[in-house]
């Protein structure tokens, strides 16, 4: 038919506690749920701070199946505490899936904002006009420049050396702005990948984490994270090179 049964989860982090949804909107491809949600007492240490992100995900309600995916858009917690009053303020955002984040698969209207202990909430004196213009208008993104991230993953060394594991599959996956790329197992603890992964987006960036993960993948075992890093893209100064 066309339609869809959307509904908005919001989360923080990856813990599950920290999740909130909308009511569901049957049979529309243009929902409006001036929703509202507070995750309050998160506690966060410098380097969560900086990593850890706040989503929203759109997805189609399904009562038979598992809910299908839409689109998502992720903001990192410390670049909403960054902007003015610590928030973003009615912002249209372009809601992407993971692996295809080239294609925009809708448009999204959110208020996010961040405060630590002794800040002030952010007030807004808009009127009810003013709110239904927002809402009902056309999507502005605002000006945005596309660029695209490369990222080269050489090799691993010595992955889980000297530990009782019998079957060594290390892999590698990249996070950032909502791309998650992912290079294949290979076999043995120490092994060359040499994969290029290009991740589009556009600036200016609103999740700047760009995190990379080494897993290992051992047969009849759940997939284990072995150890990550992560690298902010402002801090590398990326932003002021003419690639893209």
């Amino acid at each position: 038919s066309g339609m869809s049964d959307p509904l908005v989860v919001v989360q923080v982090g990856p813990v599950s506690k920290l999740r909130n949804a909308t009511e569901c909107k049957p049979k529309t491809v243009n929902a409006v749920w001036e929703s509202s949600f507070v995750f309050e007492n998160v506690e966060l240490a410098e380097d969560e701070f900086e990593r850890e992100k706040i989503t929203f995900s759109v997805v189609d309600k399904n009562d038979f199946y598992r809910n299908k995916l839409i689109g998502t858009y992720e903001f990192t917690v410390s670049n909403v505490y960054r902007q003015k009053n610590h928030q973003y303020y009615r912002q249209w955002v372009a809601v992407t899936i993971p692996e295809t984040p080239e294609s925009e698969e809708g448009y999204l209207l959110v208020t996010v904002y961040v405060v630590g202990p002794g800040d002030p909430s952010p007030t807004h004196d808009s009127s009810t006009d003013e709110r239904e213009q927002a809402i009902l208008g056309v999507p502005d993104l605002g000006e945005r420049r596309a660029y695209v991230l490369h990222c080269l993953i050489y090799r691993v060394a010595d992955i889980l050396e000297g530990q009782k594991f019998e079957q060594v599959f290390p892999f590698v996956t990249v996070r950032f702005n909502n791309n998650i790329a992912r290079v294949d197992p290979q076999v043995g603890s120490s092994v060359a990948f040499n994969a290029l992964f290009t991740m589009p987006f556009y600036y200016p960036l609103r999740s700047e984490s760009i995190e990379i993960l080494v897993w290992n993948n051992a047969k009849n075992r759940p997939e284990a994270l072995v150890g990550s890093k992560m690298f902010n893209f402002y801090h590398l100064g990326l932003a002021h090179r003419p690639w893209g």
